[in-house]
């Protein structure tokens, strides 16, 4: 969701990254428009697009509950408009495969 709002809603260009230490897994998503802190979190609440026809306006609320059920967190950062999704990692043994 965040990627393709992004890509439909933002100013190129868009970009994703990822970053991991030991305790944290990061996955980023940038682009150069501009959305204030008070959008952002109007966003955060559920909100209709049926007359524009774009949608129900459930994705950042879904982005942030899952990331919430994670464990994790969404921030946001404006100038440019970036959205961290943190995650804590699992700890494992080096080598071992996570179960999906």
């Amino acid at each position: 969701n965040l990627l393709d709002n992004a890509n439909k809603h933002g100013v190129s260009p868009v970009s994703l990254g990822l970053e991991t230490d030991s305790k944290y897994l990061r996955i980023l998503v940038q682009d150069q428009g501009v959305l204030s802190k008070s959008d952002f979190q109007k966003f955060l609440s559920p909100f209709s697009c049926k007359d524009q026809g774009e949608g129900l306006g459930l994705g950042l609320t879904l982005v942030e509950k899952i990331t919430s059920e994670m464990g994790g967190r969404l921030e946001f950062e404006e100038n440019p408009t970036r959205f961290k999704i943190i995650i804590k990692r699992e700890s494992q043994e080096p080598g071992q495969v996570m179960d999906c």
